[in-house]
């Protein structure tokens, strides 16, 4: 007899996150699939490099929001929330998101 995994919704998954308990765990949802993330040192050590050289970049240019490990998620899509290690979006303006996951995909990632 085989077992079945559940399968979170992001609505689910977005409570799960947002739990006391996992106030300093980072989770990802990919095809409905809780995974945790668990960077090395070597992981945040390239990341960091990454994030900023393209922090200055865009603190000289404004082009956009620099982030590193934030949730994205694309709307429609029910079973995906993704957190790159570096994420950038291009609108200056956007109202930044403080709870949750931001509801588009980065342009670069």
């Amino acid at each position: 007899m085989a077992i079945q995994k559940k399968l979170y919704t992001v609505e689910e998954f977005e409570k799960f996150a947002d739990a006391w308990e996992n106030t300093d765990r980072r989770f990802e949802l990919i095809n409905g699939e809780i995974v945790e993330k668990v960077p090395t040192e070597k992981h945040g050590t390239i990341a960091g490099n990454i994030f900023g050289f393209v922090w200055n970049f865009n603190r000289e240019h404004q082009l956009g929001n620099v982030a590193i490990e934030v949730r994205h998620r694309m709307l429609g899509d029910k079973h995906n929330a993704r957190m790159p290690d570096v994420s950038f979006i291009s609108d200056p303006n956007r109202t930044i998101v403080e709870r949750g996951s931001v509801p588009q995909m980065p342009i670069w990632q």
